[in-house]
């Protein structure tokens, strides 16, 4: 967020993954509550944040989201097993993840998901499920259009992808990988960036006109981030 430097009047859209194989997933919550009272911010679904929830809410489904969720992905909210540990989550935090989070967003020039939608399929159609977990691999231009902009699938290359019709901003940090900002500036439309910003890292990738040019710092310097957010989208009017 550093690096973004939002203004007041900026609409960010964070593309979920806030809890999961990160050390902090409380503080990460706590912050993006304590931006939406600042800035416009509209938060996204992921898939382990709906994990976390289905556990929550449906113990059965607890194996599936423990196997996926890294090792002790709430060890922010105290010690403890992780079972015992969801009781601890505060209730705000609960109705960030089940209420003030949504499962797409769209503008007349994008659509904005976690994962992936279906080519033929308008988003307000489309299942939550698809929405959270299509992967890149089967990405196609959407018929409306628009570009969709997603996370969700790790880029081994650590580099935003561009199909053109599809960006994928996710570029494998919990592998070793970086945290991308994509930003897209052309002559006589708003200024948008995306910004992904988790486990200390700050990487940004500016694209004018649809050339790349990577701005980026060492990966010493990025380490000593603070660890906040995932995924952003700046408009700037």
């Amino acid at each position: 967020m550093d690096e973004a430097s939002p203004r007041k009047d900026d609409l960010l859209v964070f593309l979920g993954d806030y809890v999961d194989k990160g050390p902090d997933v409380r503080g990460v919550i706590d912050y993006l509550l304590c931006l939406s009272k600042t800035h416009n911010a509209v938060f996204l679904r992921g898939n382990h944040d709906q994990m976390m929830i289905d556990a929550y809410r449906e113990p059965m489904k607890m194996a599936i989201w423990e196997c996926l969720a890294g090792e002790n992905p709430l060890s922010s909210y105290g010690n403890g097993r992780t079972a015992l540990l969801l009781d601890k989550v505060p209730s705000e935090h609960w109705s960030f993840l089940e209420s003030a989070c949504r499962d797409y967003f769209a503008t007349p020039d994008y659509i904005f998901v976690h994962g992936g939608i279906q080519p033929h399929v308008h988003p307000a159609d489309e299942a939550p499920d698809r929405l959270q977990w299509m992967t890149l691999s089967v990405a196609e231009k959407h018929l409306s259009g628009r570009t969709v902009i997603c996370g969700h699938s790790a880029q081994r290359s650590g580099e935003i992808t561009d199909l053109g019709h599809t960006i994928c901003i996710d570029t494998n940090i919990t592998h070793g990988g970086w945290l991308s900002c994509l930003a897209r500036l052309s002559i006589g439309r708003p200024i948008q960036m995306v910004c992904v910003e988790v486990e200390g890292f700050v990487d940004v990738a500016r694209f004018a006109d649809m050339a790349p040019v990577f701005c980026c710092r060492s990966r010493n310097q990025l380490r000593t981030r603070t660890r906040r957010i995932l995924e952003v989208l700046r408009l700037r009017p």
